[in-house]
């Protein structure tokens, strides 16, 4: 399952302290600690603290240091993704793709949305993919808001981001439609005349997006509002 790290402030705090640093520096930073890691379940210092940057509590909101470290290190990796190794930095690529996108700012959103599109253009699309569409199901703890006007806002912020990537890979990569598609089945447990599948609302907006239309997205919204 690879190496999990859970978010220390004393490994994210270190490497805070270093960042101070050009988009460049960042850059050569983030690529040096890539590099370092020869052995599988052998991580050197600086690897760790990159792990443990994306390794942070998702169903808690972020600090103001965290986030600004988090859309950062996000906005680095984006442009590091071709030293990525699925088997040397599998700690790493789990940590990302178990992050939750409901308790995150708006910029720490957008930077963790293009690091995604990275990770699948450069060959991780099934991961990026199964991330994406369960994060369109809210975790337990805004289960109890979703139908009120902060949950409402919430839910339109994260989904918004979310068709976009899903829309912007499927025209990158058209064969990613297959697995999309196997995702969607995966994901409908069930089915009923009251209750639309919040995958199904996926499955909609991208396989049967027409290019030339504009494809009603208060309609997905309005769907997937029945699922909570």
């Amino acid at each position: 399952m690879g190496m999990e790290v859970e978010f220390n402030k004393m490994e994210a705090g270190k490497l805070e302290e270093d960042l101070d640093l050009s988009d460049w520096e960042l850059l050569q930073y983030i690529r040096k600690a890539l590099d370092e890691v020869t052995e599988i379940e052998k991580y050197p210092n600086n690897y760790s603290e990159l792990v443990a940057v994306f390794s942070f509590n998702s169903l808690e909101f972020l600090h103001d240091d965290q986030a600004a470290l988090l859309v950062a290190s996000s906005r680095a990796l984006s442009r590091a993704v071709t030293y990525i190794d699925i088997d040397r930095h599998n700690g790493l690529l789990s940590s990302i793709f178990r992050i939750s996108m409901w308790n995150l700012r708006a910029e720490v959103m957008d930077a963790l949305i293009d690091l995604i599109k990275a990770l699948a253009a450069s060959g991780y699309v099934y991961q990026c993919l199964e991330m994406l569409v369960r994060n369109f199901k809210p975790p337990g703890n805004f289960l109890g808001s979703i139908s009120q006007p902060h949950g409402i806002a919430r839910k339109e912020q994260v989904h918004d981001r979310l068709h976009t990537a899903l829309k912007d890979i499927a025209e990158l990569m058209p064969s990613s439609r297959l697995w999309l598609n196997a995702l969607v089945r995966q994901s409908m447990p069930r089915m009923s005349s009251k209750n639309v599948s919040l995958a199904l609302c996926v499955y909609y907006y991208i396989l049967l997006f027409n290019p030339n239309e504009k494809f009603p997205g208060q309609i997905v919204a309005c769907q997937c509002s029945h699922e909570f």
